[in-house]
């Protein structure tokens, strides 16, 4: 089995979705077990940076921003 951790914004609206979302998901692909981790409090710029360098960020996450390209370069992003 594949075990994921997907991270995306902490928002009200979303953490409601994703229990209905991951279920949708894992009837449709039982061998992927997906876990939902909400952003980080701290700036996530330097908290995902320290977790990229230490091997132990998300696999999937979702964002924008100025320091994408910076994670990219620094060969962080596929």
């Amino acid at each position: 089995m594949v075990q994921l951790v997907y991270q995306d914004w902490r928002e009200d609206w979303l953490a409601s979705l994703v229990p209905q979302m991951l279920e949708k998901f894992h009837a449709e692909h039982p061998n992927i077990r997906v876990f939902y981790n909400p952003d980080p409090l701290t700036p996530i710029s330097s908290t995902m940076l320290a977790q990229m360098r230490d091997g132990t960020a998300p696999d999937v996450f979702q964002g924008c921003c100025s320091f994408f390209p910076i994670w990219a370069q620094a060969g962080f992003l596929l």
